[in-house]
């Protein structure tokens, strides 16, 4: 007879819309205890009118690029909660641009938000999970996995969005790197590479030429699919290092970031395609 699950407490942040707010709606749907986090709490406020929020839902102003912040929250979480299951990091940014156009501010902006935030929570999360294992009675799995969101962006290149495509990479090497690391020490790291998302920081980009290459595909999957792919991350007894999805689009994009000097054709063949759609209307 299969035992019922217990239920986790798991950190996300950028809950105020996008993979976040999914993700957030789906693990109280589920039972778990969610501490849901971003810079724009009047986005989150919608959390708190679902069934079991008034319970085990936590709202929290966070902006991530904030290291005093997180050591904060952390404390907070030790204090508050009897242990830290997970902790996902899903805020980030996107302002596509040609590099002759790439402003200062918007350097800053995504390598801070997308690549330092996520390192950032990555490491005060492991602090606190390596703290808690140590207690008398502490369990095994699940209990202390880090899932960080980057993208297919983190993968091939991307004409158009060389800033996102950067700290994306960054995400991803430092996760797939830190899943090794993590191992001998009971805890695990999974990076989740999606292709587009239909959320508001890609819609907003949808007539913008900068972005073509994004909307090259067969179109924005539901956050719903990342939703389950992070649904693996945290239930697997071995979970991947990294999940990569759909695979019509991982295997080109595979190959283009493994060869460049071979692919840059079809890399920019496909930006073509993805101007071409804009035009259409298609997107």
């Amino acid at each position: 007879m299969t035992q019922p699950r217990a239920p986790r407490h798991i950190l996300v942040t950028g809950c105020a819309s996008g993979i976040g707010a999914a993700l957030a709606r789906v693990l109280l749907a589920r039972g778990d205890h969610v501490w849901a986090c971003d810079v724009r709490t009047d986005g989150m406020q919608a959390l708190a009118a679902l069934p079991g929020a008034d319970q085990r839902l936590r709202l929290q102003a966070l902006d991530v690029r904030d290291g005093a912040q997180w050591r904060s929250l952390m404390d907070a979480v030790g204090r508050d909660w009897p242990r830290l299951d997970a902790v996902l990091n899903v805020a980030g940014v996107l302002r596509p641009d040609f590099a002759p156009d790439i402003r200062e501010d918007d350097i800053h902006l995504q390598i801070d938000v997308n690549t330092k935030g996520v390192i950032l929570g990555s490491q005060a999360a492991l602090g606190l999970m390596l703290a808690q294992r140590q207690r008398p009675g502490a369990g095994a799995d699940p209990a202390g996995r880090i899932v960080n969101i980057a993208s297919m962006a983190g993968i091939t290149p991307v004409p158009g969005c060389a800033l996102y495509c950067a700290s994306k990479f960054a995400v991803r090497g430092y996760t797939l790197s830190l899943a090794q690391e993590l191992i001998p020490l009971g805890l695990r790291a999974t990076v989740v590479c999606p292709d587009v998302v239909a959320t508001p920081m890609i819609d907003s980009e949808r007539r913008r030429p900068q972005a073509a290459m994004i909307f090259s595909g067969g179109g924005p999957m539901p956050a719903e699919r990342v939703v389950q792919a992070v649904l693996h991350a945290l239930d697997a007894p071995r979970p991947p290092a990294e999940i990569a999805f759909p695979l019509a689009r991982h295997l080109p994009a595979k190959l283009a970031g493994l060869a460049p000097n071979l692919t840059g054709w079809a890399v920019r063949l496909t930006a073509r395609i993805g101007q071409r759609k804009q035009a259409r209307g298609l997107t």
